[in-house]
C-alpha cells in the first residue's frame, strides 16, 4: 500500500481542497448577505411600527418589544452559526475520504482504493489511469460537495441557510405586504419606503442664500416621503468641487449635511443615485468689526498736562477744552461711519487702508472731538452697502472744568480804621486746580486810577500760591476822611488760554484822624437828655449812618460782580437790584445835602456839585454795564460809589460821647465807620468784646467745612451702602456658580463688573475732590486703600474669580466704613461745636432775659415808693432791648433751622433734637410775646409784663435742653446713638413719672448775670453777644 504521502495523494487532496474552499466560499458569501438582509429587514420592521432609532425601543409598544428584539437575535445567531460553520470544517483524513467518496459513489469500483494503494507506480499506463480516476472524482465532487462531507457538517449549513432564508422573507414580507398596523395597535402606519423620488419633488432649503462670512450653513433636503435611496450635498468651490453625505433620519422624510464657517461664495446641489438638484449660489457679506480702539488725549497748554494715549476706554474724564482723537480699527475696505454727541454730531474720516497680516482689509476711522460738556458719543459705522457694525466703541466723556481760582486775605481780615501815616502786612493766598500765572494786590482810593502790585509765578505754576506786600499810607498821601479799597488777586488760564483775573472781598481802610477825642457822659444826665440830643443831631448822624451803610453795601456788590462773567444768567437780574439801590441812595443823598445846606454853610457849593456828579455817574456807569454787559463800566462805577462813601463816613464827628449804660441804644455822635468800635472797645468804660461779630468770619469757613465733611460723609454712606449691596449679589452669584447657565452666569458677572466699575470711578472723583486740603491725607490714603481694592474686584470679576472679587469687594467695604466712622466723628466733632455755639447764643439771650426782668423789677414800686430812677427812661430802655432781642432771636433761629437741615442726612438722631428746639422756638414767636410786653409795658402793667417774660424764660430753658440732647448725640455711630437716645428716653420717662407724683413742679427761672454794657456807636444797627458766666455783656456794632 502506498504511503499517504506520496505525491499523487498529495495532489487529488490538494485539489479537491480546492474545490471545497472555492464552494465554501461561494456558500459563506450567500449567507453573509443572506444574514445582512435579514437584519436590514429586521431593523426597518421595528421602525416601520415606531421605534425613533436604532436602540430606541421604549417607542415601541410593551407587548411588541420582547417578539421585535427576539426576531433580531434569532437572525443573527443563525447569521453567525451559518459563518462558524462554514470556517471551523475541519480537514478528514484521506483513507475516510476515498472510503466515504467509494461508497457514495459506486461507480468508482474500488478504483480510487486501488489507486491510493499503488501511488508509487509511475508508469505511463499508470499514469493515465490516475489521471482518469482524478478527472471523474473531480466531477462528483463539483456535483455535490457534500458528497465527500461529514453528514453532520452537511446538515448543520444547510439548517442555517433554511433559517436564514426564513428570516429574510418574513421581514421582507413584512415590509411589502399590505399588512394591518393599525388595527394590531403597532401606532401610525408607516409610510411604504419608496424607491426613488424625482429631483423637482424634493425641498432644497436654504436654497438661494446670502450668509455673513464666517457663519454656517445647514442644508436640509426634505422628501415627500421614507426612502434609502442615499444622497450627497455637491459643494463647488474655487479649488474644486468636495462631496458631503446626507444624514437621513428614518422617522422623518429627511436629509441634513452642515457646512461650518464659509470663508468663501460657493455653489451648492443635492445628488441621489438616479436624479440632482438645480444649483444653489450662496453668497457671502462682511459686516465691519471693530478691531482696536484707541483715544489721544490733548490737554489744553494752560494745564501743564502731556498728550495720553488710552486704549479701549469705555469712560474717560478730561478737562474742558481737551481735544480727543478718536480712532477705531475696522475690518473692510469701504466703512463709514458718524460720532454723535448729546447736542453735535461729526462724520468720521476714513484713513488710508492698510491690509493687515492675515491679508484682510482694514480701516482706521477718525474724528476729533473737543470736551465741553458732560457727553456720551454714540458710534455708527456700517459697511457701504449700509450693514452695521458688530460692535461700537461708545464712550461717556466726564469734563473736568476748569474752574475759577479761589483767593483769600490772611491778613487783614476785615475792614480796618488806621490814620494816614499807618503801615499794614498785607497777607493773601490763593489756589487753583491747574496754576497760579500772576497775582498781586489792588488798592482803590478814592476817585483815582487803581494802583497795582503784582508778581508772576515760576514755571511750573503753583496750584497754591501765598504773598505778602507792606502798604505805606504814606506812600498814598492820603487826608483823614478817605477811604481806601484793599482787593487780592490771582490771575490763571481760562478755557480758551487767555488770562482770567479773580479778585477776593473787598475790604476797606478808613483813613481816621489821628487822634479820637473821647467825652464821658454823665449816665443820669444821659437819660434825660436823650430825647433832645437824639431829635437835634441823631437824625442827621443816623440818616447819614444809614446812607453809608447802604453805600458801602452796594459798592461791595458792585465790585463782586466784577468778579462774575457776564454771560452768567443771573448777571443782569444782580446789576438791576444794585442799579435799583443806588438810585435810591442818590436820591436820598441829594435831599440830604439839600438839606445841610440850607441848615450850615460849612458845605461849600464845589463839594456839592462834586457829590451830584459822584451820584450820578454812579447811576449813569451802571446803565451802561446793563447796555453793554461789560465789566469796565462797572469798576468806574466802583469809584463813584467809593467817593460818595468817603462823604457819608466823614460826615460824622469827630468828637465821640461815651457812656456807661446797660441799654443798646447807641450813643450820640458815633462815627459811622466800623473801625471806631474797636477804639471804644479799649477804653476802660468798655464791658466785653463781640466774640460773634468778630469771629463771624472763622464761623463761616467753619460751618463751610462741616458741610463740605457732612457731603462727604454722605457720599461715603452711599458708597460704603453701594459695595455691601454689590457684594451681596456677589455671593449669591458664588452660590449659583454650579448651577446656572454660562450664558446667564457671563452676563451676571459682567453686569456685576459694571457696577463695580463705577463705583471706583465714584471713589476717585470723591479722592480727587480731597487733593486740594492738605489735612485730609489720612482719608485720601484710605480712599486710596478702597479705590484698590475695587480695582482689584473688577479684574477679578472679569476674569470670572468671584471668591477673589468677594475678597477685595469686602476689603473694599471695610475701608469706605471705616473712614466714614472717621469722618463721622469728625463730622460730629464741628456738629458738636456748632449746637455749643447755638446753645451760647440761647445763654446770652438768657443774661438778657435777666437784664430786662431786673430792669422791670426796678420800675415796680416797692412798699409804696417811687422808682430810684425815670420810669420812662427805664421803660424807653427795656423797649428798646426788647426789639434787639427779637433779632438776635430771629438769628438763632436761621441757623438753627440750616443746622437741621443740614444734619437730617448725616445724623438723623441729632436733626430730630434740633428740630425739637426749633419747633419750641416757632410753636410761640418771640415776635408776638415781645409786642404783648411792650403794649403791656406801655400801658403801665409792669407785673402782667413780668408773667410774659417768664414764658419766654421757659421757652429758652426747653430749647436748651434740646439743644443739649443734641450735643450729648453728636459724634456717635448709629449704635451709640441709638443706645444714647434710649437712655435719654427712660430719663425723660422717669422725669415725667416723678413730676406726676409731686404734682405741679416749681417753675425754674433762668440764670441772672450781672455786668456793664458798653455803650456802642449810633447808626450801626448790629447787636453784641454777652459771654455767658463772665457777667458781663457787650453792646456793638
Amino acid at each position: 500500500m502506498a504511503s499517504i504521502e506520496s505525491p499523487l495523494w498529495h495532489s487529488l487532496v490538494d485539489e479537491l481542497d480546492r474545490v471545497r474552499r472555492r464552494w465554501f466560499v461561494l456558500r459563506k458569501a450567500g449567507y453573509v448577505v443572506a444574514g445582512c438582509l435579514a437584519l436590514a429587514a429586521t431593523a426597518l420592521m421595528l421602525r416601520s411600527v415606531g421605534i425613533g432609532g436604532w436602540l430606541d425601543l421604549d417607542r415601541l409598544p410593551t407587548w411588541g418589544r420582547i417578539p421585535g428584539v427576539v426576531f433580531a437575535g434569532v437572525a443573527s445567531v443563525f447569521l453567525v452559526a451559518s459563518v462558524l460553520g462554514s470556517l471551523l470544517v475541519p480537514r478528514p483524513p484521506f483513507e475516510r475520504v476515498v472510503r466515504g467518496l467509494e461508497q457514495r459513489f459506486p461507480d468508482l469500483d474500488s478504483r480510487l482504493h486501488a489507486l491510493w494503494s499503488t501511488s508509487d507506480s509511475d508508469s505511463d499506463a499508470s499514469r493515465f489511469f490516475r489521471h482518469q480516476l482524478i478527472i471523474e472524482t473531480l466531477t462528483h465532487a463539483r456535483r455535490s460537495w457534500s458528497a465527500w462531507k461529514s453528514g453532520r457538517w452537511v446538515w448543520s449549513a444547510q439548517l442555517c441557510t433554511l433559517a436564514t432564508q426564513i428570516v429574510a422573507g418574513v421581514a421582507v414580507a413584512w415590509l411589502l405586504l399590505p399588512f394591518p398596523h393599525d388595527a394590531l395597535g403597532l401606532g401610525a402606519s408607516a409610510t411604504p419606503l419608496a424607491t426613488r423620488f424625482a429631483a423637482s419633488d424634493w425641498e432644497v432649503l436654504p436654497g438661494d442664500v446670502e450668509l455673513e462670512r464666517g457663519s454656517d450653513l445647514r442644508v436640509t433636503v426634505r422628501l415627500p416621503g421614507l426612502t434609502l435611496e442615499p444622497m450627497q450635498l455637491v459643494v463647488r468651490e474655487a479649488s474644486g468641487e468636495q462631496r458631503y453625505e446626507l444624514e437621513p433620519n428614518l422617522s422623518d422624510p429627511l436629509y441634513t449635511a452642515s457646512l461650518p464657517k464659509l470663508d468663501s461664495p460657493i455653489d451648492y446641489w443635492v445628488e441621489s443615485s438616479t436624479d440632482r438638484s438645480r444649483e444653489f449660489h450662496v453668497t457671502l457679506f462682511e459686516r465691519p468689526r471693530l478691531l482696536q480702539f484707541e483715544v489721544i488725549s490733548s490737554p489744553p497748554e494752560y494745564t501743564g498736562l502731556s498728550e495720553e494715549t488710552i486704549q479701549d476706554p469705555r469712560h474717560l474724564q478730561a478737562v474742558q477744552g481737551t481735544r480727543l482723537t478718536l480712532r477705531a480699527l475696522y475690518s473692510g475696505t469701504q466703512v463709514r461711519g458718524t460720532v454723535a454727541g448729546v447736542e453735535t454730531r461729526q462724520e468720521l474720516s476714513s484713513e488710508p487702508i492698510v491690509e493687515s497680516e492675515d491679508g484682510t482689509y482694514q480701516t482706521w476711522l477718525t474724528t476729533h472731538w473737543l470736551v465741553e460738556r458732560d457727553d456720551l458719543l454714540v458710534w455708527t459705522v456700517a459697511s457701504i452697502d449700509g450693514r452695521d457694525a458688530l460692535t461700537v466703541p461708545n464712550l461717556r466723556v466726564t469734563r473736568i472744568p476748569n474752574r475759577r481760582p479761589e483767593v483769600n486775605w490772611i491778613s487783614p481780615r476785615q475792614d480796618l480804621s488806621a490814620h494816614p501815616l499807618q503801615e499794614f502786612e498785607l497777607q493773601a493766598v490763593g489756589s487753583d486746580d491747574f496754576g497760579i500765572v500772576r497775582y498781586g494786590f489792588t488798592i482803590l482810593a478814592g476817585a483815582s486810577e487803581p494802583t497795582e502790585f503784582s508778581w508772576s509765578s515760576d514755571a511750573p505754576p503753583p496750584l497754591e500760591q501765598r504773598w505778602t506786600h507792606p502798604l505805606l499810607l504814606e506812600q498814598l498821601n492820603l487826608s483823614p476822611g478817605r477811604l481806601v479799597g484793599l482787593s487780592a488777586w490771582v490771575e490763571d488760564y481760562d478755557d480758551s488760554g487767555q488770562p482770567r483775573k479773580t479778585s477776593s472781598d473787598l475790604l476797606f481802610i478808613d483813613i481816621r484822624p489821628y487822634e479820637w477825642r473821647f467825652r464821658e457822659e454823665d449816665p443820669e444826665a444821659a437819660n434825660g437828655e436823650q430825647q433832645s440830643g437824639q431829635q437835634q443831631s441823631g437824625e442827621q448822624q443816623g440818616q447819614a449812618a444809614e446812607l453809608a451803610e447802604r453805600q458801602k453795601q452796594a459798592l461791595i456788590a458792585t465790585w463782586n460782580l466784577t468778579r462774575r462773567d457776564p454771560s452768567d444768567d443771573s448777571w443782569s437780574e444782580d446789576l438791576d437790584v444794585i442799579t435799583e439801590a443806588q438810585v435810591s441812595i442818590s436820591e436820598e443823598l441829594r435831599a440830604m445835602l439839600a438839606e445841610a445846606s440850607e441848615e450850615s454853610a460849612e458845605l461849600n457849593e464845589e463839594t456839592r456839585l462834586s457829590l451830584e456828579r459822584a451820584s450820578i455817574e454812579a447811576v449813569d456807569q451802571l446803565l451802561d454795564a446793563a447796555n453793554a454787559r461789560q465789566v469796565d463800566s462797572l469798576v468806574t462805577a466802583t469809584r463813584a460809589q467809593q467817593t460818595l462813601l468817603e462823604f457819608l463816613i466823614s460826615s460824622a464827628e469827630e468828637e465821640i460821647s461815651v457812656r456807661q449804660s446797660s441799654s443798646p441804644s447807641p450813643s450820640s455822635g458815633q462815627r459811622a465807620s466800623g473801625p471806631s468800635q474797636q477804639q471804644l472797645q479799649s477804653l476802660e468804660l468798655a464791658a466785653n468784646r463781640n466774640r460773634y461779630a468778630q469771629e463771624s468770619e472763622a464761623r463761616e469757613r467753619q460751618e463751610e467745612q462741616a458741610g463740605e465733611n457732612r457731603e462727604r460723609l454722605e457720599r461715603l454712606q452711599e458708597l460704603a451702602q453701594r459695595q455691601a449691596d454689590l457684594n451681596q449679589e456677589i455671593q449669591e452669584a458664588l452660590e449659583q456658580q454650579q448651577t446656572a447657565a454660562a450664558d446667564e452666569l457671563e452676563e451676571r458677572l459682567e453686569r456685576l463688573r459694571e457696577r463695580q466699575r463705577e463705583l471706583r470711578e465714584d471713589t476717585e472723583q470723591l479722592r480727587a475732590e480731597m487733593d486740594r486740603r492738605a489735612d485730609n491725607a489720612e482719608q485720601r490714603e484710605q480712599l486710596d486703600n478702597a479705590r484698590d481694592a475695587a480695582q482689584r474686584s473688577d479684574e477679578a470679576l472679569g476674569e470670572g474669580d468671584l471668591n477673589e472679587a468677594l475678597a477685595q469687594g469686602r476689603r473694599t467695604a471695610l475701608e469706605l466704613d471705616d473712614l466714614r466712622r472717621q469722618l463721622g466723628r469728625q463730622t460730629g466733632s464741628q456738629l458738636r461745636e456748632a449746637i455749643e455755639e447755638l446753645d451760647g447764643q440761647l445763654a446770652d439771650l438768657e443774661q438778657q432775659q435777666s437784664e430786662i426782668r431786673d430792669r422791670l423789677q426796678e420800675t415796680s414800686p416797692e412798699d409804696g415808693q417811687e422808682s430810684l430812677r425815670s420810669e420812662q427812661a427805664n421803660n424807653e430802655a427795656v423797649l428798646e432791648q426788647m426789639r434787639a432781642r427779637e433779632q438776635q432771636w430771629q438769628d438763632t433761629l436761621e441757623t438753627l433751622r440750616e443746622l437741621t437741615e443740614a444734619t437730617e442726612a448725616t445724623s438723623p438722631r441729632v436733626s430730630e433734637r434740633l428740630y425739637d428746639a426749633y419747633r419750641d422756638g416757632v410753636r410761640e414767636p418771640l415776635e408776638s410775646t415781645s409786642a404783648e410786653s411792650r403794649r403791656r409795658l406801655q400801658q403801665g402793667s409792669t407785673s402782667e409784663t413780668l408773667d410774659n417774660e417768664t414764658r419766654v424764660d421757659e421757652q429758652i430753658e426747653r430749647m436748651r435742653r434740646s439743644l443739649q440732647d443734641a450735643a450729648q448725640l453728636a459724634g456717635n455711630d448709629a449704635t451709640e446713638s441709638l443706645s444714647l437716645a434710649e437712655s435719654m428716653l427712660d430719663e425723660l420717662a422717669n422725669e415725667i413719672a416723678g413730676q406726676g407724683e409731686q404734682g405741679q413742679g416749681e417753675q425754674g427761672q433762668g440764670e441772672q448775670g450781672q455786668g456793664q454794657q458798653g455803650q456802642g456807636q449810633q447808626g450801626q444797627g448790629q447787636q453784641g453777644q454777652g459771654q455767658q458766666g463772665q457777667g458781663q455783656q457787650g453792646q456793638g456794632q
